[in-house]
């Protein structure tokens, strides 16, 4: 059996302490998505017991599942941002180059971006809900009202 070298030993040291920051990160995103989830499913229920309406909590379920999405993707981008700068890796020209795609992106998919949100704030006023068909005519875009004629 071969001695290990104390020296050896050492050299090791700092990588093994970057791999438990980054398990430890992973862990604590794990737990954030997980106590996320619970907190957008108590709040589900609290309003689904609030309200007996069919289209409310169709509403209400959408808007969980909107939150819960917002929710995964803001704790998953942190926890890979500190898990990359943890090993090393700067994030510097990475949080640049996503700040100027996403910049091409948002002049490219502008009107996207703006249905995105008018739908989401659709949702929110309660002005449509999920499984509504939509009317719309050019008229109607042109004078770019937030309202959609709607059928169940």
């Amino acid at each position: 059996m071969e001695s290990i070298d104390l020296n050896q030993l050492r050299e090791w040291i700092p990588l093994l302490r970057s791999l438990l920051r980054v398990v430890v990160i992973l862990v604590i995103a794990w737990v954030l998505l997980q106590v996320s989830r619970r907190l957008i499913r108590l709040f589900r229920d609290y309003m689904g017991k609030r309200t007996q309406d069919a289209e409310d909590l169709r509403r209400i379920e959408t808007l969980a599942r909107v939150f819960r999405y917002i929710a995964t993707v803001i704790i998953s981008l942190v926890a890979g941002m500190l898990a990359l700068s943890e090993l090393g890796i700067s994030i510097a020209p990475i949080l640049g180059a996503v700040g100027v795609v996403g910049l091409a992106v948002g002049f490219g998919a502008q009107s996207l971006i703006k249905d995105y949100f008018t739908g989401f704030f659709l949702l929110l006023e309660n002005q449509i809900r999920q499984g509504n068909a939509e009317e719309s005519s050019e008229r109607d875009e042109a004078q770019g009202a937030r309202s959609a004629a709607t059928e169940t």
